[in-house]
């Protein structure tokens, strides 16, 4: 249980004075309230002051005979009268928005004892000259000194792994940063409007510059052969109408949508100094070959995304990160990767994980390998291959990944083997020519959208109900009721799954039967079921998805089976007129329940143990 107390500014600092001889420590300071919160593990943080607090602020190192360890989220916000902070060796960490918008603060010094800085801990602080951030510190969050417009030079301590989203950004004022050999990732807008950044050196370490580090960052820019620069990394191009780049031979990688946009880009001379192909990189060029050389390591998604002239991509024996690139590549008939790579292969014009026998890339040439090494339809594999016609999946493929065939529009012809288990999110969305799709007889979870925009599909029909299936079930999946003012319905006894959003909005729905063949009852599959009063899930059942019955708000009572273990975000939350819960396991059972969050009205109800249905 947190406590919150209230404490007197300057009875603080004279407790610290005494306790320490720190002299004329209160010179400046207006009567002022700092809120502190007792955490569970015995220690205060700082909730935020009160008073229009402005000059020199002290925060102890101790309160009520325990440390002060965290400068808490949103702590001094606004304090736009504050001019300096001094912060304890005891404080660890700096919450989210602490000093955000302490416009007047020009000294600061940040102790060894802080690991943490959070998002916008310091955004808007436009009078701070100088900071020093100790070695200690690990993690800087987004926008943490976004807006900062005085100050001048900042290095970032070894130990930082990644610089986020605008961190910098119009940091208008910064010459000079010092980039750690810890760094691998420079996010979003990092240095974005640091107009007077004049150099930089990026550390081998880097492997990834997001879109738009570096943007209005007019001094750090070197302009070659139509590509720019900063250091060794291309990062844009002056000219979107070129049709064939070279790059600088010592260019080590080419950031996020460096060339997106250059519609004209037919080639690209790569150098065997790149390690590092940025995501989107060439979104939108009208390349149609690709030879990434021997160097290159990490390949980001969507790094050729919209290429819809590409036709042959060609990949190295070093690369050891990717993630599909080839997203609506409509021409591309081949993908290969040299045999010496030791963590994929190719078959079939197929790009496969050795390892996890996950196929990552296809096209629209692909057959996938029938001999054991493909198990997984990876994330995206043939998203938006809009010429895809038709591909089988191998027996013994056992999950077809999110978004797997998202917007494959052509597609007309499916094989999907009876080894398949799981069908997840978008797999098939937009496969609007798919007409016929044969549910495989073992598979218990079907993703939320999984069938979306797919308009040609034929249904199956019963009892005033729409169904998916196969030969031996044509009832497998229920989608939907054909009219959604209907007050009673009953599902076919054969069926498993309960489709995704199925009675979502159904605001008659007063009763209904759920057989004891249902396994998987999908995300938000009751929502807004506002006349639904009661309601028994079937023991096959292992998790109740997030907003399953939110805002069901006459539901009174719901049967659990002991079956369950998860009970997803918000699964519950709206049911105001919920007063009892009959679970069919025990109380030690019940307290074993994963339970997500925004379920107060389930925790609240009475809950009657060891039922039996």
């Amino acid at each position: 249980m947190k406590k919150k107390l209230v404490i007197s500014l300057l009875t603080i600092v004279a407790v610290v004075c005494l306790i320490f001889g720190i002299s004329a420590c209160t010179d400046n300071i207006d009567k002022g309230e700092l809120n502190f919160e007792l955490s569970d593990d015995n220690s205060y943080y700082i909730v935020d002051i009160q008073n229009n607090a402005k000059g020199d602020i002290v925060i102890p190192s101790i309160y009520n005979n325990l440390p002060v360890i965290k400068i808490g989220d949103n702590a001094f916000i606004m304090c736009v009268s504050i001019t300096s902070i001094t912060i304890p060796d005891s404080v660890t960490s700096i919450g989210n928005n602490a000093f955000n918008g302490c416009s007047s603060l020009t000294s600061l010094t940040i102790p060894d004892s802080v690991t943490s800085i959070g998002n916008n801990a310091f955004s808007g602080c436009s009078s701070l000259t100088s900071l020093t951030i100790p070695d200690g510190v690990t993690s800087i969050g987004i926008s943490a000194f976004s807006g900062c417009s005085s100050l001048t030079s900042l290095t970032i301590p070894d130990g930082v792994t990644s610089i986020e989203a605008v961190t910098f950004n119009s940091c208008t004022s910064l010459k000079r940063i010092i980039i750690p050999n810890s760094v691998t990732s420079i996010g979003n807008g990092a240095f974005l409007n640091c107009t007077s950044l004049e150099n930089m050196t990026i550390p081998s370490s880097v492997t990834n510059i997001s879109d738009g580090a570096f943007e209005g960052c007019e001094k750090l820019f070197e302009t070659e052969n139509n590509v720019i620069y900063v250091d060794k990394w291309a990062v844009g191009c002056n000219n979107y109408y070129t049709t064939t780049v070279a790059l600088r031979e010592d260019t080590i990688g080419i950031a996020d949508s460096a060339f997106a946009g250059c519609n004209s880009l037919t080639n690209i001379t790569l150098t065997s100094s790149l390690i590092s192909l940025g995501e989107s990189a060439f979104n939108s060029c009208a390349l149609e070959r690709i030879v990434i050389p021997d160097n290159v390591k990490s390949i980001y998604g969507g790094a050729f995304v919209h290429c819809k002239s590409l036709k042959e991509v060609i990949l190295p024996s070093e690369l050891i990160n990717i993630d599909n690139p080839f997203i609506d590549c409509p021409a591309l008939e081949s993908i290969t990767i040299d045999k010496s790579n030791v963590i994929y292969h190719s078959n079939g014009n197929c790009l496969i994980e050795t390892e996890s026998k996950t196929l990552l890339a296809g096209c629209k040439n692909s057959i996938i390998p029938n001999d054991g090494s493909v198990i997984s339809i990876g994330k995206s594999a043939f998203e938006e291959c809009s010429t895809l016609e038709g591909i089988t999946i191998p027996d013994g493929v056992i999950s077809i990944g999110d978004r797997a065939f998202w917007g494959c529009s052509s597609l007309k012809n499916l094989t999907i083997p009876d080894s398949v288990t799981s069908i997840e999110f978008a797999a098939f969305y937009n496969c609007s020519s798919l007409t016929n799709l044969n549910i495989p007889k073992n598979v218990t979870h079907i993703g939320d959208s999984a069938f979306e925009g797919c308009t040609s599909l034929t249904y199956n029909s019963d009892n005033y109900a729409y169904y998916l299936g196969n030969d031996e079930n044509p009832y497998m999946v229920f989608i939907q009721a054909k009219d959604n003012d209907t007050k009673t319905i009953e599902i076919n006894n054969n069926t498993k799954i309960i489709y995704y959003g199925s009675f979502s909005g159904f605001h008659s729905l007063k009763n209904i039967t759920i057989p004891d063949s249902i396994l998987s009852i999908g995300n938000w599959a009751f929502h807004n079921c506002s006349s639904l009063e009661n309601i028994i899930i079937p023991s096959g059942v292992i998790t109740i998805g997030e907003y399953t019955f939110s805002n069901c708000s006459s539901l009174a009572c719901v049967t659990i089976p002991d079956s369950i273990t998860t009970i997803g975000d918000s699964a519950f939350s709206g049911c105001s007129a919920l007063k009892t819960v009959y679970y069919t396991g025990s109380e030690a059972e019940w307290l074993k329940i994963k339970f997500d969050n925004n379920n107060a009205e389930l925790l609240n109800a009475e809950i009657i143990y060891n039922y039996a249905i």
